[in-house]
This record gives structure tokens, sequence and C-alpha cells, in this order.
């Protein structure tokens, strides 16, 4: 077959097209027209999206200098060499197709052209009213098993660390992972997510709110044991407070009721109580130092999230390809009469080679 391609004459061929050249028009046209329904029949779609970068290390803020000051305050300040647990980059695209993530996310609200008053994303992608054509009748053809009314289900299990979803809901996370995508960039750290969407102000606001869950999910990871960890010190702090200023109370009290008197119970008894209260000062000290040094660190591991390419509302849709479409559709339609030559041509050459 490689022997016949090389000597077909290629004259010949460009012979036989130009005879057929009628038949590649009308090829083409019916090309055309193909690329012409295929634009009619496709959904438009428009993306867009934003680029930030995530600053979880804080090693801008050398905050270890600090532990010389507090020493010196009679303050204890371990703040060097602590290492804050982050979530890696790389389980971002993890997170956003999560179904915890999806879900939150299908029940956010958007604002349409087709509803005075703004809907939910799931209502919107279900909706027929709000879709037409396509991806509203995709979604409520998947969910044919789907009992009528059931459209959420609670988190179920202990803690609520079970999600489950109904079908309803599974179809819209399904289509919604289709939709949203995210870009990391390890050389600079940026990470790039895009929304695309039929509308291009629907676009928009699912693609800031997906931007912002993203950051909130970030700063929630990388907080979490600082966080239990002031809230632990916060309750001692209270507790340890209120027993302060009790014994505070007591020892004022004592000693204006006993100031003109002097005895040697009353004594032991004013010592005992100074001692307590000195006992309570310490630990109240200590603790207010702990709790300072706990919201130092909250403030430390907070992430600073700069956002490098804002999100805007797309001016032209990104899906169909009006005019590429059907021309390559057309030109495809051509080269299709071209082949039907060439293979014509090669057929023609081995049947004169077995003659």
């Amino acid at each position: 077959m490689a022997d016949n391609i090389k000597e077909v004459d290629l004259v010949g061929i460009v012979r036989e097209i130009w005879r057929r050249k009628w038949k590649a028009v009308k090829y083409g046209i019916g090309g055309l027209i193909v690329g012409i329904v295929v634009v009619i029949f496709t959904p438009t779609r428009y993306t867009t999206g934003s680029v930030f970068v995530a600053q979880i290390d804080a090693s801008s803020l050398d905050l270890s200098n600090l532990g010389g000051l507090a020493a010196m305050a009679g303050v204890s300040s371990p703040l060097a060499g602590r290492s804050p647990s982050t979530l890696s980059p790389r389980l971002y695209p993890q997170v956003i197709s999560s179904s915890a993530f999806l879900k939150e996310l299908m029940y956010t609200k958007v604002n349409t052209k087709k509803s005075p008053v703004p809907v939910t994303l799931s209502e919107y992608l279900t909706n027929p009213a709000y879709q037409g054509f396509s991806l509203g009748k995709l979604i409520s053809g998947i969910m044919p098993h789907s009992k009528p009314g059931v459209d959420s289900l609670p988190a179920v299990g202990a803690g609520h660390d079970i999600l489950e979803l109904s079908p309803k809901e599974a179809a819209v996370a399904g289509a919604l992972k289709g939709m949203i995508g995210i870009t990391l960039d390890t050389k600079n750290g940026s990470i790039a997510v895009s929304v695309t969407m039929p509308e291009a102000l629907v676009a928009a606001e699912v693609a800031s709110t997906v931007v912002n869950m993203l950051q909130r999910y970030i700063t929630d990871f990388k907080l979490e044991k600082a966080n239990q960890k002031l809230a632990f010190i916060q309750e001692r702090y209270n507790e340890i407070k209120a027993d302060y200023y009790g014994k505070l109370a007591s020892i004022s009290t004592y000693r204006d009721a006993h100031r003109n008197i002097s005895t040697e119970v009353g004594r032991i008894q004013e010592q005992k109580m100074s001692d307590e209260y000195n006992i309570a000062y310490v630990l109240f000290n200590d603790i207010s130092g702990q709790l300072e040094q706990a919201k130092l660190d909250v403030k430390k591991d907070t992430p600073i999230f700069t956002i490098v390419d804002p999100i805007t509302i797309p001016t032209r849709p990104t899906a169909p390809r009006r005019l590429r479409t059907p021309m390559i559709f057309a030109v495809l339609g051509g080269l299709i009469m071209v082949g039907q030559v060439v293979i014509a041509q090669m057929r023609k050459k081995e049947d004169e080679d077995e003659a």
C-alpha cells in the first residue's frame, strides 16, 4: 500500500479533483450546513475566572523576636520553631470537586436574566425554564429514578461526618465538576480558577463564590489547630479570671471588715487568703500571656490571598465558535471528497498493477 501511495499520479489526482470540483463544493456546503446546525443546537457558554496567590507560610512575619520582649516582661512566649499544618495546593482540585464543597456551592444564589429574583445554582441548572435547551433537560434525564419532591437529604452519621446526596444533588454535583476548573502553577505558586456557565453574569458570580469558598476552606484547614488551642485557652482563661477576681474580692472584703481588729486567728486567716490570692494572680497572669500568644498565633497563621487577575464578566461566549465551527465542518466536507478521490486512484493503480 505504501508503494502504491508513492506511485499514485499526483497530477491525475489534481485533475480528478478539478473534474469533481462541484461535488467538492457540495460536500463543503453540506459540511457548512452541519456546522451551522451544530452551532445552533450547541448551548452558549461563557467562561471567566480569577488568578490568586495564597501566601500561607507567613515567612515574612518574623515574630521570633517577640519571645525576647515577652521574656523581659516575665511572660513565656514560645514563638519560634512552630510549624503549623497547611493544606497542600495539590489537594485544591480535590477540595473543589468534593461533595461537601459542591453541595454548599449548589445552594448559593445567583442572578439570572430569566428570573426577577435570585435563584439557587441547583435550581438554575435543573429548571428548564432557566436553561432552555441542553443542560436542564440533560440533568433531568439523568434522574429517571429519583423520587419527586426529594431535593435534599440531611447529612447522616455521628458528627455529620457522612454526607449524603439526593439523586438530584448528585446530578447537579456531577454537572458542576465539568463546569469548574482549577490550574496550579508550581513555579510562581499561583492558583487559577475558571467557571463556565450559560450566562455571563452567572459565570462571574459562581467564579467569585468558588474563589471565596476555596480561600475559606484553605484558611479553616490551616487555622483548625490554632483555633482549637485558642478556644481551649479562652475557656481556661475565663475560669481562672473568675477565680482570681473572686479571691481578690474576698480578701479585700476581709481586710475592710477586720481593719481595726488584731487577733492571731485573724492574721492567720488573712495570710491564708493572701496566699490563695497570690497563686490566683500568678495563674491569671500566666493564662493571660498564653491567651495573647494564642491570638497572635491565629493572626500569624491566617493565609494572605493576593488577587493577581480579578474576575470579570465575560463579553463574548467561549462556546460555540459561531464562525470557526461551520468553517471547520466545511473544510472537513471538502477533505472527505478529496479522500475519496485519493482512495479511488489508489485502487485504480492496484487494479492496473494486478492486470
